[in-house]
């Protein structure tokens, strides 16, 4: 027997010891030994006690997590795998390769796994699936050329994924533990020996040298991607263990919604369709790191420079969200192309700038938010100079969201000092006025499905978050096509992500700064005992049981109460000073849930009408996608460096 065909022979047996080797591994050595534990707030009556009796649902999390610690381990292996070999390996790939061309190598790949579909679906009594799946796997093979064309989608014979896992959990497998694999990704207990089950039905994997060409051709073409996702998240592992549990629930999906039940959270979900046109934009960006006086990380930015002397635009996205997120980077895309720079950073609440930049240990107190803000950009423009003397001709400060009332903050002169920087222009895209108010409402949204029946509500959350998972995996949500969910479900999904946000907030802090509100223990390895315990806490309960608390301790900012700290937290405590400074915008939507008509009459008279744009919808932020708003903003923009180039200087902080 020749080497090749021994190897290509024993293959499958070596899949199926090292699995086996990696389950022993699994349970001998990488098991949770942290319990989540939970504070009694039934007893208390201080500040803020209505806000700890609310009852809210529980937080769905469908699969566990036993073997933290070795997962975590092996989704660190495949992110250094898919960095330093596939990352710089794929460059010259795709450099070769062009798009069209590496999908027809993807489309080849999916014909050949044509055995793990048909197969699958006769186990599970899909008569019918297999022989659509066996129809397309004749067609593409013939007409479409060994199946690097698909011309039987067009001639209506739909695709019928499915695997072995599947089969299993239709065999009884219905509660797996969450499993990272190495070379595969996240997996369960139950996928991980369905795995090899596809392996062995795959005509790729007895074709070894194929099924490595098309699994390369895959990473490759989606390194970027992943690069770009992981690096917005706080803990990337966490989230794809999340969203990859949910996809891999037993249930059917009701896509159905009441499409009469037309709302703001519904037009907010249209947020999803801003990004960059070109998908190699941020890949151009060059990130630098200044280190701030007295912080313990050195604080990044991305910087869009242009090759000539320009203006220079710094953004901000909303509440929580990393500098390269799609926010921040279609926003960056958008300004760059009209012959600006561009620099974008984290928010205040996102963790790489509580540690690169925030003077408090625990975010959310807006005016040291702001004041860490300015610093920051402050550094960011001392870093510029230093690396690029006489590139910026102009400076202007665009927030979003929660981005936006910093932005304004800062156009009030809340944390100014002679930091040789100077802004030119604040232009505040949907800010809110009253943090309260919206943090109130965000915790309102979250415990949308407490109006469900109480029977019925687990059912339907889970059918929610299922809706998700079917349009990321199966339809491809479109701008012009409505979304698929109710009013309700669209409060819960904004609800759960700002949730998500708090968590990492809190975990973060208290990994650095302890305040003895946990009772579970704080792990970097094993964070699931303790997401678990912090899930439970709401916005308005994070500003009561940790904030208020760690500001009232602090003698330089002398602050007597909770309400003094919740008046400088609204826009109209600092009115004076931002209707005198000429150089403010705000453009935002009427029926933005985070505003009410009181708030957008305030800024109306605040700042003069014709300094505040409000189109009639769009909800909160769902409408930045649309050419005529982005227009309306560069427009703005545009005025707002033109009159500063022509007078020279500026007038504001």
């Amino acid at each position: 027997m020749s080497a090749e065909t021994s190897s290509r022979t024993c293959a499958p047996a070596r899949g199926l010891l090292a699995l086996l080797l990696l389950l022993l591994v699994q349970w001998l050595g990488g098991c949770s030994s942290i319990e989540t534990q939970h504070r009694d707030w039934s007893e208390y009556d201080g500040p803020g006690a209505e806000w700890f009796q609310l009852e809210e649902p529980e937080f769905f999390d469908p699969m566990a997590d036993d073997a933290e610690p070795f997962n975590r381990s092996m989704f660190a292996f495949n992110d250094g795998f898919m960095r330093y070999v596939i990352s710089p390996l794929g460059r010259g790939w795709r450099f070769v390769f062009r798009q069209p061309v590496r999908d027809a190598f993807s489309r080849f790949g999916t014909n050949l796994q044509y055995p793990v579909r048909a197969v699958n679906n006769a186990v599970q009594g899909e008569g019918g699936a297999t022989g659509r799946e066996s129809a397309r796997f004749l067609i593409n093979l013939t007409v479409g050329l060994l199946g690097f064309f698909d011309p039987a989608t067009p001639m209506g014979v739909a695709a019928a994924p499915n695997d072995t896992g599947r089969s299993l959990t239709n065999a009884g497998w219905e509660q797996p533990r969450f499993l990272t694999l190495p070379g595969v990704g996240p997996s369960s207990t139950r996928d991980g020996v369905g795995w090899v089950g596809d392996s062995a039905l795959s005509i790729e994997f007895w074709l070894w040298p194929v099924g490595f060409f098309t699994r390369f051709n895959e990473l490759a073409g989606s390194v970027e991607n992943y690069k770009r996702l992981v690096d917005q998240r706080y803990d990337a592992y966490e989230l794809t263990r999340y969203a990859w549990s949910i996809m891999r629930l037993k249930q059917v999906v009701d896509m159905s919604y009441d499409d009469a039940d037309p709302g703001a959270a519904r037009e907010t979900l249209n947020a999803i369709f801003l990004g960059s046109d070109d998908p190699g934009f941020l890949g151009r960006t060059t990130v630098h790191e200044p280190q701030l006086p007295g912080r313990p990380e050195p604080l990044p930015y991305n910087l869009w420079l242009q090759p000539d002397p320009a203006p220079l635009v710094f953004v901000v996205p909303g509440l929580g969200s990393h500098r390269s997120n799609d926010t921040a980077v279609a926003l960056a895309e958008l300004f760059h192309g009209r012959g600006w720079s561009v620099v974008s950073i984290s928010s205040t609440m996102h963790p790489e700038f509580m540690r690169g930049a925030g003077s408090h240990s625990l975010p959310g107190y807006s005016p040291l938010d702001a004041a860490d803000l300015r610093a920051a950009l402050a550094a960011i423009n001392r870093d510029l100079a230093t690396r690029h003397p006489d590139a910026v001709t102009s400076r202007a400060l665009v927030g979003v969201s929660m981005g936006a009332f910093h932005t304004m903050l800062v156009a009030a002169g809340v944390g100014a000092r002679d930091d040789g920087l100077q802004l030119d222009g604040y232009l505040a895209l949907e800010t809110p006025v009253d943090l309260l108010y919206g943090v109130e409402l965000l915790d309102g949204f979250y415990r949308a499905p407490m109006q469900l029946a109480a029977d019925e509500r687990e059912e339907k959350i889970n059918n929610v978050l299922q809706k998700v998972a079917h349009l990321l995996l199966h339809d491809q949500p479109e701008a012009d096509r409505e979304l698929p969910f109710s009013e309700w479900e669209a409060e819960y999904l904004i609800g759960v992500a700002f949730r998500l946000t708090l968590v990492s907030v809190i975990f973060d802090s208290q990994l650095r700064d302890d305040r003895g509100v946990l009772l579970t223990p704080i792990e970097e390895r094993e964070r699931g005992a303790a997401y678990r315990e912090i899930v439970r806490y709401s916005f308005m309960e994070y500003v009561f049981a940790w904030l208020i608390p760690s500001l009232l301790e602090r003698d330089d900012l002398e602050l007597q109460s909770p309400d003094e700290i919740f008046e400088l937290s609204r826009l109209q405590h600092w009115g004076e000073q931002l209707a005198a400074n000429p150089d403010v915008r705000v453009i935002a939507n009427e029926n933005d849930f985070l505003t009410n008509e009181a708030h957008q009459l305030w800024l109306q008279q605040t700042l003069g009408p014709e300094r505040v744009i409000l189109r009639p919808m769009g909800g909160h932020l769902g409408n930045l996608s649309k050419p005529e708003v982005q227009a309306e903003i560069v427009d703005v923009l545009a005025e707002l460096l033109g009159e500063r180039r022509g007078a020279g200087g500026s007038s504001g902080p």
